[in-house]
């Protein structure tokens, strides 16, 4: 079953939806993506400039990295680029292959190999950048819109609808365009390189004349127990959520 890296999700629920969710084109022209995990997004305001970047492309602009998950059909997108890239620049075809042209794709595994990982990222899928320079608009599986900045967060699930452009600035290539977002299941909330703490600090032994609990303010009464605060809701066809079933068509997407 499929799984990827910091993500609690169910595999058996994700596997379904890959199966019944497949990446296509939809009627309106638009790509969709089947399930996706948003890493970086910026669909509420638009990307500010990264400083010492000269050409930073995606600043004024709204976007997100699809991660993919593992098994992903990837012939739909592939197949476009190479369409889209042979009509725009036929001159960078050599012997049926692009020359010179910047690819979208990208193994998850570039960004957990560096000197600061990234969480989320699954070695051997799949990730590419899209990007609007408008709002795109962002809606639940019942197709309410969602106005909510917290219900999108690194790390979330979705179904994106996208579309294809030429661009030839300090890079030549074939870009995928956001179009719309359907948010879909919660997951782990994505952040830097930091460590689970769980694994960091399960076999440390504290003594029970360290009063370490005396060390903080915030620490409970002696005898009282905190209680849990226990998230509402749940993701598509888990307990609290909404049952698979109750997804639309991705041709609503639009």
């Amino acid at each position: 079953m499929t799984q990827m890296k910091d993500s609690t999700i169910d595999p058996r629920w994700l596997s379904e939806q890959m199966r019944a969710n497949p990446p296509r084109r939809l009627e309106n022209g638009n790509l969709f993506t089947g399930p996706v995990r948003l890493a970086f997004p910026n669909l509420f305001k638009p990307r500010e400039a990264r400083p010492n970047t000269p050409d930073d492309s995606s600043a004024g602009k709204f976007g997100a990295s699809l991660l993919f998950p593992p098994g992903t059909d990837f012939r739909l997108f592939h197949d476009e680029w190479m369409r889209s890239a042979r009509e725009a620049f036929p001159k960078n075809f050599v012997n049926g292959q692009a020359v010179g042209l910047h690819s979208p794709f990208h193994d998850q595994a570039e960004k957990v190999a560096g000197v600061k990982p990234l969480q989320g990222y699954t070695p051997g899928a799949i990730y590419f950048n899209v990007s609007s320079n408008f709002k795109p608009q962002i809606v639940d599986p019942n197709m309410n819109p969602i106005v909510d900045e917290t219900r999108v967060y690194p790390g979330v699930w979705a179904f994106v609808s996208l579309n294809i452009y030429k661009y030839s600035n300090k890079k030549t290539g074939i870009g995928f365009g956001l179009q719309s977002v359907m948010i879909i299941a919660d997951d782990t909330r994505l952040g830097g390189a930091g460590s689970d703490p769980r694994k960091d600090f399960g076999g440390v032994t504290i003594m029970a004349t360290s009063n370490v609990a005396d060390k903080f303010n915030s620490a409970p009464v002696m005898g009282q127990q905190s209680t849990p605060v226990m998230p509402s809701g749940g993701f598509i066809g888990q307990p609290g959520g909404l049952p698979v079933q109750a997804l639309p068509s991705a041709d609503d997407l639009m």
